[in-house]
């Protein structure tokens, strides 16, 4: 009797893991359409894709016996966690070689950066849709504090690209004199 309990709740987990893949993607191709067709783009299958949001939300309630919360749809939407979804070796720990050189040279800053504008475009758009202006105007602010953190990135990716030429980094990589080689086509 108790393996019929195991197989039971196995078959109800698997109910429920299909049916939280269902409306994660369903959410996610009508979010990416309409996010689309505003640009002028998009597709003619969003009449479709509103149905099976709808049956893959049924079908969630059928399995867990309540809707998804925010906080899941939240996360099912989120561009990052998608990202790290979709490209696994993309998401590295911490301490990282590379992750831990990114973070010196400016890079994930100018990821970080890109992240807090992109938001901040969402949020503006959002409210435009609404004429939500208080919204609005938090929207533009997160976004031009997203180019101020760009900005910074860029010199921080400057600075250690570039380095002064009285630096030890400089000093450490210090170029080879090329031999000028005439090209023939000058002549």
């Amino acid at each position: 009797m108790g393996l019929e309990v195991v197989s039971e709740n196995s078959e109800r987990d698997i109910r429920r893991k299909e049916a939280e893949r269902e409306v994660k993607y369903c959410l996610r191709q009508l979010a990416a359409n309409i996010m689309r067709i505003s640009r002028g783009g998009g597709s003619m299958e969003i009449g479709r894709q509103n149905v099976a949001l709808i049956e893959a939300f049924d079908q969630y309630f059928e399995a867990y016996g309540h809707y998804p919360s925010l906080q899941d749809m939240r996360a099912w939407l989120s561009p990052d966690a998608a990202q790290k979804e979709y490209r696994p070796w993309t998401d590295r720990p911490y301490n990282d070689p590379d992750e831990v050189r990114w973070r010196e040279t400016g890079e994930t800053d100018f990821g970080d950066a890109v992240g807090v504008m992109r938001d901040g475009g969402l949020q503006l758009v959002a409210s435009m849709l609404l004429d939500q202006t208080a919204q609005a105007s938090q929207g533009k602010k997160q976004i031009l504090s997203g180019v101020r953190e760009l900005e910074q990135a860029k010199e921080k990716m400057q600075a250690y690209h570039n380095p002064p030429a009285t630096s030890p980094q400089r000093k450490a990589t210090k170029r080879k004199a090329f031999k000028k080689v005439s090209n023939p086509w000058d002549d």
